[in-house]
């Protein structure tokens, strides 16, 4: 297969796997909330956190960063907390409502995810998971290239 095909056809699966994505229709919370709110959970080890490390982590203004995340509070899927050792400081915390639907959230995916995998059955699985860490390991280096260049 010529090279220009073989890249139409691999950014054409890509783009098809995108439907591994929960709906959102289905659910109170957008996939891109989903992925900020797990940030914040991933940058405070499930603390909370200030809003100036969420716009250096996410590469946010700090005025963007707040505003992302007053939009999350008015829907009631981050609180603000005053810590008694920092009066003067704001942090962030994901709320119980946003724990509670991202835990909903991964539950069906997982289960859509293991239907296509035994679907695969197990030799094809096993190759998958092989081809795609080897293209993360190709990206990997090459971002390495990059970054010292």
């Amino acid at each position: 297969m010529p090279s220009k095909d073989r890249a139409r056809k691999f950014r054409e699966m890509m783009y098809m796997a995108r439907r591994l994505k929960p709906r959102e229709d289905c659910h109170e919370i957008k996939h891109q909330d989903m992925m900020f709110l797990n940030g914040i959970k991933k940058i405070g080890n499930g603390e909370p956190i200030k809003i100036s490390q969420i716009a250096k982590k996410f590469r946010f203004s700090a005025p963007a960063a707040t505003q992302v995340v007053r939009k999350l509070e008015e829907r009631g899927l981050v609180e603000r907390i005053i810590r008694d050792d920092d009066r003067r400081s704001v942090y962030i915390q994901v709320s119980e409502l946003a724990n509670i639907e991202i835990r909903k959230i991964e539950t069906q995916m997982n289960q859509r995810v293991n239907a296509i995998l035994d679907y695969l059955g197990d030799e094809d699985t096993d190759q998958l998971f092989r081809i795609m860490e080897k293209m993360v390991k190709y990206l990997d280096e090459e971002e390495k290239e990059r970054n010292c260049k």
